[in-house]
């Protein structure tokens, strides 16, 4: 719907408004409360992180009791336990991987950005 508002309100050769969502890297990722999300805050609001109130690994995060989610889960395929996958696992998140993910997200942005100015210049 963001996208059509943006199509929309948008003038060829005088104004171009872009929607572009911040938090997709790649269409296999997305979720909630996963290792992308509690990376990039680990790296920007570390004090909001408290993955001590999570059990250890690899104690399974079961989705409705600890609210994190996968890609797959959001797409109606759970896991059989509707536990979050180890890949997605906000107890993997790091740091150091929540920077690389906002800095290829601002990547991603940029050339949105670049494209649509090309539609005005």
């Amino acid at each position: 719907m963001l996208t059509r508002i943006a199509v929309e309100q948008s003038e060829p050769g005088e104004v171009a408004v872009v929607f572009v969502n911040s938090f997709v890297i790649s269409p296999t990722e997305g979720g909630h409360a996963n290792r992308w999300e509690i990376g990039s805050l680990m790296a920007y609001y570390p004090d909001t992180v408290d993955l001590g109130t999570l059990p250890p690994l690899p104690t399974p995060l079961k989705n409705l009791e600890y609210g994190v989610l996968d890609a797959p889960t959001c797409r109606c395929n759970p896991t059989p336990d509707f536990a979050v996958r180890i890949e997605y696992d906000p107890r993997n998140g790091s740091a150091e991987d929540g920077k690389e993910d906002v800095a290829t997200q601002a990547r991603r942005i940029a050339q949105v950005v670049r494209e649509a100015m090309v539609t005005v210049s």
